[in-house]
């Protein structure tokens, strides 16, 4: 049987230590939370940058997820896109990485780069 890829466990012990660092973090911390040796961190992410990265994608894509949901059309304009603004905002308060990564964190090289090319 194949063994389940670790990066998923690593990136919530990545979030989870940005969360309760306010934005900063230690390797160290992250593999003691994931229960993983360093090197396989470097392996999935190359570096603490690669890390950083990960994070600010996967926030926006789960940001995405939520703004830029189908929908079925049969709700006025209107009535849709007021419910995705709620849905949006809702995501922003809910979720912890919103407050770190739109927060400050972008003031990281690491992370302002990654939030670049998630605009671009």
């Amino acid at each position: 049987m194949p063994r389940a890829s670790a990066a998923p466990t690593i990136l919530k012990a990545a979030q989870a230590c940005l969360t309760e660092g306010g934005g900063a973090f230690e390797m160290r911390d992250v593999t003691d939370r994931a229960g993983v040796a360093e090197g396989l961190v470097y392996h999935y992410f190359k570096s603490k940058a690669g890390l950083l990265r990960a994070i600010v994608d996967d926030f926006y894509t789960r940001y995405a997820a939520v703004v830029n949901r189908e929908t079925d059309g049969a709700e006025p304009w209107l009535t849709r896109e007021e419910a995705r603004m709620r849905d949006a905002v809702k995501f922003l308060y809910d979720d912890p990485m919103a407050r770190i990564i739109l927060g400050g964190m972008n003031r990281l090289p690491e992370a302002a780069q990654a939030e670049m090319a998630q605009r671009r």
